[in-house]
């Protein structure tokens, strides 16, 4: 199926552009860094960025490798949470609409305000993509194991 494959690569593309945009090339890292570095410590961003080329790689065998994107939907899931844990602090919230509604804001402070609003619902998207990507993968896998039991008959 063309647009699971293409999907794959858009995911990759809004790990890998995403966060090179949000980050600006990595200049701008610790300001993403200093509101969650749990979560977003430089080397995490680094990770987004890799875990995003891993999308693109497996993008034209996808179907072959449901527990793989059983496991992306994992790691996608985990960013929900984490995003909806922090996004749900009326303070964290509050100030994160505040970075990029306020007039004085930098571009950098705009940016991060934006990317902490949004994060989670990309991730969440992306989820529900590699999560019907592992159910088709594996009704594949159902259809080939039932093609052998029929061929041993």
């Amino acid at each position: 199926m063309v647009l699971v494959e293409r999907l794959f690569i858009l995911c990759a593309l809004v790990n890998v552009v995403g966060m090179t945009f949000f980050n600006q090339g990595f200049t701008s890292a610790s300001a993403i860094t200093v509101i969650d570095p749990a979560v977003f410590s430089v080397e995490s961003q680094c990770l987004v960025i890799i875990w995003g080329l891993t999308y693109a790689s497996v993008s034209h065998m996808w179907r072959s490798l449901p527990y793989l994107s059983c496991a992306f939907t994992i790691e996608k899931l985990i960013y929900v949470y984490w995003w909806i844990r922090f996004i749900t602090v009326e303070t964290n919230r509050s100030d994160a609409i505040d970075m990029v509604v306020t007039a004085s804001s930098s571009f950098t402070d705009r940016m991060t305000g934006i990317f902490y609003l949004t994060y989670g619902i990309s991730d969440f998207l992306s989820a529900l993509v590699f999560a019907y990507a592992a159910y088709l993968g594996f009704q594949d896998e159902k259809k080939k194991t039932n093609a052998k039991a029929v061929k041993g008959m």
